[in-house]
């Protein structure tokens, strides 16, 4: 483990903080240099006048740009670390003022790494750690004296990590008598990682000890179920993606019939509300690419075309955003966000979406909210969105193990009306659902949906699940094993006088079987579904 402190520095002077340091450090402290490699047990100082990245575990500097609104150098590095080191990522934010270092804790956090943050009444300037306290971001909130503690308990259980080959049913049943949220499909690597980092928090070295203690303990259950959520997302996250978004939203509601509209989009795992919010301005912004007056005329008879597109008008556009964390949905609702967004955020966007309402606050405007619906749904237990135009579930499938991944694949696919889009995350891909969506934007994660009567396999819930408390062994559908008796006949007959049938995917896999290939094809070594090369 390294150290690399980004104070505030005056640009005007030469920094002093190695020498000042470097008298009570145990360890060495330098000033990081240009390509100079990270080596653990050291600190590092950003110098003076420069800006300050890491890249494959080296330093990069350089000249300090022209940021766009709040983002500093401490937002600058973190940023980068969390995109250098991932889940390794630590970010901690001590005493100062503003906002600093909110943005570049919130990129760390979704990266799945972890954040402290010094405990707001015992710093001389509280406003960067309470900015982190609001914006929920912080997994320890602690002071300075037992920082050291908790870091070297948590980094130790993370390299060590906890071997074993589930996630305890005591725990899951507790999490569950908590929220009525079973988490029994959830990657059980992540949950181990996140366990780990709390049982660091209390200086516990086994899971039995951490399970006695989430059992009597009411507030460390809703600690663990709020950070398993990791409900955290942002502004335009990704402008590649966002570019991509554009180009095909703009083509397709170029062409887009009136009577096919409002044009639906669906969000789960909404978090916040920033990507609702974000897909809300692409959408509207995309409309000024087409003749609008007919697409309002069928939306709302009552509306001037030419208002269509104005700070009051509502736009025809209907998104639906979920999210099972109902604190995340309340803060959605209110669509109030620190100034720190401006970093994100255009200042045109700014202008014309939000509207002031303090020095430390922005307020989506009207416009925006009035267009999206965001309520508490399960996408894994509940009832689908339907007839959809667009879903965008970026960065929701990863917490998921590879079966459920499919099932939720499979329902998105149902939910959405044909040749109709699906957005994914940059480390999420279609798996076995490949036959289901076809690459738009590749690279981008951007698909579109291909008929298939697949999705007919899928059980689809017919009544919303997250109000039930039913016992964690019924969370999961069971299938009968016993066949229908039509199904029996109509199995009977096809072996015995249908036809040789091998039915395939646009991949040439083979899906299906029936009658006697052999008498018509050579059959090579291997499974049938590897995409082999028959010989008739």
């Amino acid at each position: 483990m390294a150290f690399v402190l980004v104070p505030h520095l005056d640009a005007k002077h030469e920094s002093q903080m190695v020498a000042i340091l470097s008298q009570t450090s145990l360890l060495p402290v330098v000033e990081a240099a240009d390509g100079m490699i990270v080596e653990s047990k050291h600190v590092y100082v950003i110098p003076a006048k420069n800006s300050l990245t890491i890249h494959n575990a080296a330093f990069q500097l350089s000249e300090p740009p022209t940021l766009q609104g709040h983002e500093i150098a401490i937002d600058v590095f973190l940023r980068s670390l969390a995109k250098d080191q991932g889940e390794r990522s630590i970010g901690i934010v001590l005493s100062g003022t503003g906002s600093h270092g909110t943005l570049g804790i919130r990129d760390i956090k979704l990266a799945g790494g972890m954040v402290i943050a010094q405990q707001p009444t015992i710093t001389e300037f509280d406003s960067m750690p309470s900015s982190i306290l609001n914006e929920r971001l912080a997994d320890f909130v602690l002071p300075p004296a037992e920082m050291d503690q908790t870091l070297m308990h948590c980094v130790q259980l993370s390299t060590t990590s906890i071997v074993v080959p589930e996630v305890p049913t005591a725990i899951l049943e507790q999490l569950r008598k908590h929220s009525g949220y079973d988490f029994g499909s959830y990657r059980k690597s992540m949950m181990l990682r996140r366990i780990g980092r709390r049982m660091g928090r209390h200086h516990l070295e086994r899971l039995e000890q951490y399970v006695e203690r989430l059992s009597g303990d009411p507030k460390e259950t809703s600690v663990l179920y709020r950070d398993l959520l990791i409900s955290v997302t942002s502004f335009f996250r990704d402008a590649e993606v966002d570019d991509a978004l554009s180009k095909e939203l703009l083509s397709g509601l170029k062409n887009r019939g009136a009577a096919s509209f409002p044009f639906r989009v669906w969000v789960p795992g909404c978090a916040t509300g920033e990507e609702a919010y974000s897909l809300a301005m692409l959408l509207i912004e995309s409309l000024e690419g087409r003749d609008v007056a007919e697409v309002v005329k069928t939306f709302d008879p009552n509306e001037e075309p030419t208002k269509l597109l104005a700070s009051s008008a509502t736009p025809p556009i209907k998104i639906f955003a979920s999210d099972v964390d109902e604190v995340a949905i309340a803060i959605a609702r209110a669509g109030v966000y620190p100034s720190s967004i401006a970093s994100d955020v255009s200042p045109a966007r700014l202008e014309r979406f939000f509207v002031k309402t303090d020095k430390d606050h922005f307020q989506i405007g009207k416009q925006l909210r009035d267009s999206i619906v965001f309520s508490r749904q399960n996408v894994i237990n509940d009832p689908p969105f339907s007839k959809l135009d667009l879903i965008s579930c970026r960065n929701l499938l990863i917490y998921f193990e590879p079966k459920l991944q499919q099932r939720v694949l499979s329902l998105f696919h149902f939910a959405l009306t044909n040749d109709s889009l699906l957005m994914l995350g940059q480390a999420e891909s279609l798996g076995q659902a490949d036959d289901l969506f076809k690459p738009v934007a590749k690279k981008c994660r951007l698909f579109a949906k291909v008929p298939s009567r697949r999705h007919s396999q899928v059980p689809i819930p017919l009544v919303a699940t997250h109000s039930l408390k039913r016992p964690l062994a019924m969370q999961t559908p069971s299938i009968s094993q016993r066949k229908g008796y039509k199904a029996l006949v109509d199995k009977t007959l096809v072996s015995h006088y249908g036809p040789a049938t091998a039915q395939i995917n646009r991949h040439y896999e083979v899906l299906y079987v029936t009658g006697p290939l052999v008498d018509y094809l050579e059959f090579p070594p291997g499974e049938p579904n590897q995409r082999r090369n028959w010989e008739a």
